[in-house]
């Protein structure tokens, strides 16, 4: 039987904030919208709803609201999910994925690793990798170890205005049409997060 999207699970994910320690959160960055992260539809949107927020118990933690989880509620560890629902659910050897190609990640990561340096070393973060190989590895290694989790330090946060997780800004999946068709702009779900117009950094 083909996957779709329910609407109950559909209003569960409206309430899905983000990424990050976010009642102790310096920084906030805003997106645009959810990714697959090189995934399916299915398996993003299950394990958002089984395991996103909770403990290894089941039991919801990184929340407002511990009983009521429609109040928000957010992930802040950096266990890749997605990867154990295709483990548990159909038993498939699937690689942990926490880096993904593109400059968003390292971009917030050298605002990061400026902001933690000395004041002198601020603006080595901003060379290219041309310029300065060396930044490569240190730069990944905070995209897959410190940001959008909890950690000593800057604290940073990601919330994406658009909940449902898509490829494309451009496609409606088939998996979300029990929701609405297609992409046009009579859908109720684009009408009501439409549109931001760039990607916005809040420090708080």
């Amino acid at each position: 039987m083909e996957w779709k999207l329910t609407r109950e699970k559909y209003q569960q994910l409206l309430s899905f904030i983000g990424y990050g320690n976010f009642p102790e959160a310096n920084m906030i960055v805003f997106g645009i919208e959810e990714g697959t992260g090189g995934y399916g539809i299915e398996e993003n949107v299950e394990a958002r709803i089984r395991y996103y927020g909770k403990n290894k118990e089941g039991k919801y933690v990184d929340c407002f609201n511990e009983n009521d989880p429609s109040e928000g509620f957010w992930e802040s560890s950096k266990e890749d999910k997605i990867a154990r629902y295709l483990r548990e659910q159909y038993g498939k050897e699937v690689e942990d994925k926490f880096y993904t190609k593109g400059t968003f990640l390292s971009t917030v990561a050298r605002i990061c690793l400026a902001l933690e340096s000395d004041w002198e070393r601020i603006g080595s973060w901003f060379r290219t990798y041309h310029e300065c190989p060396s930044l490569k590895e240190p730069i990944k290694r905070y995209i897959l170890d410190e940001l959008f989790t909890k950690r000593d330090g800057l604290q940073t946060c990601l919330s994406d205005w658009r909940p449902l997780p898509r490829p494309s800004t451009q496609v409606w999946p088939i998996e979300y049409t029990e929701i609405w068709p297609d992409n046009s702009k009579e859908n109720p779900y684009l009408q009501a997060f439409s549109p931001p117009n760039a990607v916005l950094l809040l420090f708080l």
